[in-house]
């Protein structure tokens, strides 16, 4: 318990809680944004066994392969159209 008090009495007496500046919190987000960063690529959701970017690579995916087929689709629209409008 003494090293805890220790770690956290010297962690509070460097890191600028009492300075009144917009930026006194920006190491504190530094840290939760890589915490954050780290818990999403390491550890897989709610039992489903896939990390955030493997479900983000997925649907990427999944809209790439929607819009080139709606593209395709538009241009085998255009050509039987053009086709039926020469004849």
């Amino acid at each position: 318990m003494n090293f805890l008090r220790k770690s956290v009495s010297v962690f509070l007496q460097y890191y600028p809680f009492k300075k009144h500046t917009p930026y006194r919190l920006v190491p504190l987000f530094f840290v939760v944004g890589a915490c954050m960063e780290y818990v999403m690529i390491n550890f897989p959701g709610a039992g489903a066994g896939e990390t955030f970017y493997d479900v983000w690579r997925r649907k990427q995916s999944e809209r790439q392969y929607k819009l080139r087929a709606n593209q395709e689709l538009v241009v085998l629209g255009e050509k039987s159209t053009s086709v039926i409008e020469s004849d």
